[in-house]
């Protein structure tokens, strides 16, 4: 029997990877089809392999599944940003930052290598969760990451919105609602990491995003 959490990943996994590969195929030279594509595929590992984290039968395959998937998580953030500050014309001016970004995902599959950001897996009965992943040293430090580079790229389109054109605003609006509603979601499947027990119903939210983005292509040329 597949549970809420489950279907969820199991749904995520689909949109991200099918719609990302669809924009990427639209045009495979775009930096912006690209990263797009990178986003989306590692939101699709990250939910394929969270589905067999919190299914498997065993705890040592649950624990090397959480390792391996979270290398695909460090890089969600830094594809994000630099996604949507190429879509609006401010990778220039964020080169440095897209940078960091890349070499703190590096740094971050090191550290999980080394067992300081994943540590060990547990069972949560209460939420129907087979096993789950425990932080370590270093998992503040990856969420603290996550947080930034999610936050800065929509701060510097704030400051530059008068400036677009009336499209390009019309097209944030897409973006940020997007986000939005993909960042709530997602974030719930982490509030198991320390214990809190609410039942991450919201992570089904993640699909909507490419969802939203494919619609956006499609009625008003986003990419």
């Amino acid at each position: 029997m597949l549970y809420p959490f489950q279907i969820s990943c199991l749904i995520n996994a689909i949109s991200t990877f099918s719609i990302g590969s669809f924009v990427f195929w639209r045009n495979r030279r775009n930096v912006i089809n690209l990263t797009f594509f990178l986003l989306n595929l590692v939101t699709a590992i990250w939910s394929v392999g969270m589905f067999i984290e919190i299914t498997s039968t065993t705890k040592e395959g649950a624990f090397w599944t959480a390792k391996i998937f979270y290398f695909a998580v460090f890089f969600i953030p830094v594809f994000y940003s630099h996604f949507i500050l190429s879509l609006f014309n401010l990778y220039s001016q964020y080169k440095k930052f897209i940078y960091l970004g890349y070499g703190l995902g590096i740094l971050l599959s090191i550290l999980n290598f080394a067992n300081l950001v994943i540590i060990d897996v547990h069972p949560i009965p209460d939420l129907f969760i087979n096993y789950f992943a425990k932080p370590g040293p270093f998992y503040h430090f990856f969420l603290f990451i996550f947080g930034i580079y999610a936050f800065i790229p929509n701060l510097a389109i704030f400051k530059h919105y008068r400036a677009l054109k009336p499209y390009s605003q019309n097209q944030y609006k897409y973006i940020f609602a997007a986000s939005l509603l993909a960042f709530m979601g997602g974030s719930t499947s982490y509030l198991p990491v320390f214990n809190i027990k609410f039942y991450p119903y919201p992570n089904f939210l993640v699909s909507l995003y490419p969802l939203i983005i494919a619609y956006a292509i499609i009625k008003h040329r986003l990419m």
